[in-house]
């Protein structure tokens, strides 16, 4: 009896051991996928002639240089900082940028390493993501020097970067934040389609213990602490949230920032394709959320466009 208990415990070892060995494997190639180049369709030619829009290219190391647009008013005025998630570039947000540039705002777009026609290949390293946020912010004032207040718009993602960049700016009024996610692991958890209540389980602990191990880690809680000592700032708080976004991670992001702060529903968003009248009730939204938190006084901005 003794014997047929051994061999059982060991049996059971042994599969716990290849179940372990298996997980981590499939972890480690996961996190690893993001390790990639996303290879995204050109802007076509004729959207570019909507507005006067001037390409932005800044070198972040020898052998990657983003890329992106900016849209600069001829006075001073609110200027926007657009961060994309994970697989966007300007193609997406092109409707967005030509309702702020005809709106008067100042508006910056940059892809990320990876996404084209951005150079080289996308990394989730921490310390890559900080290096490339902080050559581009440290051009803004270069690229957008009349724009002040700023507002940050990010998606996904992008608000990764956005709570971020907010520490550091002290020019920053305003973030709206778009199904928003505070860490990079938790978007590669949404490709995944498990159930939400991982979040609270230690399958999201392994998650995020592993990505620390491969990537570093992000410390969002001093980001949250540096925002927390700036509400003398008055810096707004506007989650635009659709029904692809997940709960949990949106509840908890919103519940860790300062006040004030609003939520604002939207059936979808610009990256899920949206028909004629979705994109009008989209841009409206968008753009009545901007005057109350962000007004500008259009009349008084000259705004060139291209013929």
């Amino acid at each position: 009896m003794g014997r047929k208990l051994g061999r059982m415990f060991s049996a059971l070892l042994v599969v716990l051991l290849f179940v372990t060995l298996a997980a981590a494997a499939g972890t480690y190639w996961y996190l690893r996928s993001y390790q990639r180049t996303w290879t995204l369709d050109p802007l076509p030619e004729e959207m570019a002639f909507l507005v006067d829009a001037t390409p932005a290219r800044v070198a972040v190391d020898s052998n990657v240089e983003l890329h992106g647009w900016m849209i600069r008013q001829d006075g001073i005025a609110p200027g926007i900082w657009i961060i994309p998630d994970l697989g966007e570039n300007q193609n997406i947000w092109w409707p967005l940028l030509i309702v702020l540039a005809k709106e008067g705002y100042h508006v910056l777009f940059v892809n990320y390493r990876g996404h084209a026609p951005s150079k080289g290949t996308f990394s989730p390293d921490v310390q890559v993501l900080e290096h490339d946020r902080l050559t581009v912010q440290t051009q803004m004032p270069h690229w957008l020097p009349r724009a002040r207040p700023l507002a940050l718009f990010a998606h996904g993602f992008g608000a990764f970067w956005a709570l971020k960049a907010a520490c550091d700016l002290d020019e920053i009024r305003l973030l709206v934040l778009e199904d928003p996610v505070a860490q990079p692991i938790d978007r590669m958890l949404l490709e995944l389609e498990i159930p939400f209540a991982m979040t609270a389980s230690p399958w999201y602990d392994w998650w995020t213990a592993s990505y620390r191990w491969l990537y570093g880690d992000p410390k969002m809680a001093s980001t949250f602490a540096c925002l927390e000592r700036k509400k003398h700032l008055q810096i707004s708080y506007v989650f635009i949230v659709s029904h692809q976004a997940n709960p949990v991670f949106t509840a908890t992001l919103y519940q860790q920032l300062p006040e004030p702060k609003e939520q604002i529903r939207v059936p979808r968003t610009l990256n899920m394709g949206l028909s004629q009248e979705e994109l009008e009730h989209y841009l409206s939204t968008v753009r009545q959320t901007l005057q109350r938190y962000l007004p500008r006084d259009v009349d008084s901005i000259a705004i060139t466009q291209r013929h």
